[in-house]
């Protein structure tokens, strides 16, 4: 059974409501574009960086500005990425859903306090990257997003795949939880094919997307995490990127989840290992302003550990320095 709670307004109200300059809107698809040229360009490193869970638009902001002035330094070597990730799930379904959901008068305040913090970070001149986990909620940041992400509970979700086929910038596919790495090669070939389908009371089609590519997280068999961000791994995923008739993709490396072991200060090695590594084209990692863990605590992350922004820009400079 479903109970209506209330009705939420459409994405080209809250567009209205929390509308962009021309200077946003023209800073955000010059984004989108060298985002897209790079990826197979590889002109730079990207790094997509920021809090496990965006869960507060000051804390958020503030990260933001500091993030900035560390992007600064590394910028002829490296597209520095905010991850605004404002959806989280949970493999177990409990656990904080993301800021999208905090709102004082539920989801519509919510993506109004999204759409504000996302805007905040183009306006302070980072590219702004974020989960793809509900479909609905694409529509409603199309306009902010220039990065994708499709995780790895979601990675064969047919729905999430159709949506994704149809962003007009980079979508980064994670590898299921599992590690099977024929899984993940699916998921890019069907994210990168036109779809056909039901969206908003319409038949719509996409084109595919041409900018989709591999992120390698790690995996666990319920008891262990285990690395793959090791030369096997790679090769494992060129096999089966070859037997769907993909090109050698780009790849990226997530320096938490399961290649971390959840611990937060494993990703700064992570880090130097996947840059010694020239088929990686870039690298995930989650910082925040503060290290550890805190349900109430401005600038701790509600769900995994971070890397601290010290810690941050010491392994950005530390990339930076190797590229």
């Amino acid at each position: 059974m479903f109970t209506k709670i209330r009705k939420i307004d459409s994405p080209q109200y809250f567009k209205q409501l929390v509308s962009l300059t021309d200077g946003q809107i023209q800073f955000k698809n010059t984004c989108d574009d060298v985002l897209k040229r790079n990826l197979s360009a590889r002109e730079k490193f990207v790094a997509v960086v920021g809090p496990c869970s965006a869960d507060d638009v000051e804390s958020v902001t503030l990260y933001c500005k500091k993030l900035k002035e560390i992007a600064y330094k590394v910028k002829d070597k490296i597209i520095v990425v905010i991850r605004v990730y404002t959806e989280k799930p949970h493999s177990n379904g409990e656990g904080y859903n993301g800021l999208v959901f905090e709102g004082i008068n539920g989801i519509n305040s919510g993506i109004e306090q999204c759409r504000i913090l996302m805007r905040n970070c183009l306006e302070i001149g980072l590219p702004v990257a974020n989960e793809l986990l509900y479909p609905e909620h694409y529509f409603y940041f199309d306009d902010l997003v220039s990065y994708w992400f499709v995780g790895a509970r979601s990675c064969e979700d047919t729905v999430i795949r159709a949506i994704a086929s149809g962003a007009d910038c980079p979508v980064g596919v994670k590898n299921p939880t599992d590690g099977n790495l024929k899984k993940l090669a699916q998921s890019m070939f069907a994210v990168g094919r036109s779809k056909r389908f039901l969206q908003g009371g319409f038949e719509v089609v996409t084109n595919g997307n041409k900018y989709c590519h591999a992120v390698l997280r790690g995996y666990d068999d319920g008891k262990n995490f285990y690395n793959n961000l090791d030369d096997n791994s790679i090769n494992e995923l060129y096999r089966q990127c070859s037997e769907q008739g993909l090109s050698l993709p780009f790849i990226m490396a997530d320096l938490s989840h399961a290649n971390s072991g959840k611990v937060a200060a494993v990703q700064l090695d992570n880090a130097l290992k996947a840059v010694s590594d020239k088929r990686f084209g870039g690298v995930m990692c989650e910082s925040y302003l503060y290290s550890g863990v805190s349900e109430n605590g401005c600038g701790y992350s509600k769900t995994d550990d971070c890397l601290n922004i010290e810690q941050t820009e010491q392994m950005l400079l530390a990339l930076y320095e190797r590229l």
